[in-house]
């Protein structure tokens, strides 16, 4: 029997646990009846999941797709909408986008990177300004983590107008302040060799 590639969007959930992924398929050779059988995310949270509680009791495919790209698009456009990455009962993360060789965006959800590809992405993003809706993204995503103590303390500095020391960079010889100096410069520095 020949199965053809059919890119999917699933959603699978620990009911009990009350935690829940949204997520597609889109390989070469993908269907949709061999979902849970030979495929189980690539989420590394996911995985966690499965070893501490056992498999989902909630496995359901959503949506069937011809292509790749339209299949990615929905599940961008489903965790979007509902905001699956900002809340506490989806293990669905920050998303990046990346782009393939015909220059189309996709976007990738709760995946794991090696340490190698999080180095590059770090390194494509310096210098780039972000939007408000990013901003705003990352600050919702941030409320009720707990913040070390260093980060509170910076934090209070900067609300009482108390200075941070000035450091310079070895590699460019610019002074600024220790925050902003050591994410741009030190060991991040364009100048480094």
């Amino acid at each position: 029997m020949t199965i053809y590639t059919t890119p999917y969007t699933y959603h699978i959930g620990w009911t009990n646990q009350n935690k829940y992924y949204y997520g597609v398929k889109y390989a070469n050779g993908c269907h949709p009846s061999t979902f849970w059988q030979d495929y189980h995310t690539s989420s590394k949270l996911v995985a966690d999941m499965r070893e501490e509680h056992g498999e989902p009791d909630l496995i359901d495919i959503r949506q069937t797709f011809a292509n790749a790209n339209d299949a990615t698009a929905w599940e961008h456009k489903v965790i979007n909408k509902l905001r699956l990455h900002l809340r506490d009962d989806y293990l669905n993360q920050a998303c990046w986008p990346s782009v393939d060789n015909k220059g189309e965006k996709h976007y990738l959800y709760g995946k794991t990177h090696s340490e190698e590809t999080i180095s590059k992405m770090s390194e494509d993003r310096k210098g780039k300004p972000k939007s408000e809706e990013h901003k705003n993204k990352i600050a919702e995503s941030m409320k009720g983590k707990p913040k070390s103590e260093e980060h509170k303390r910076n934090m209070s500095e900067k609300k009482k107008g108390i200075p941070q020391p000035k450091v310079t960079c070895p590699h460019c010889n610019l002074t600024g302040g220790r925050n902003i100096m050591t994410r741009w410069h030190f060991d991040n520095c364009k100048h480094k060799r």
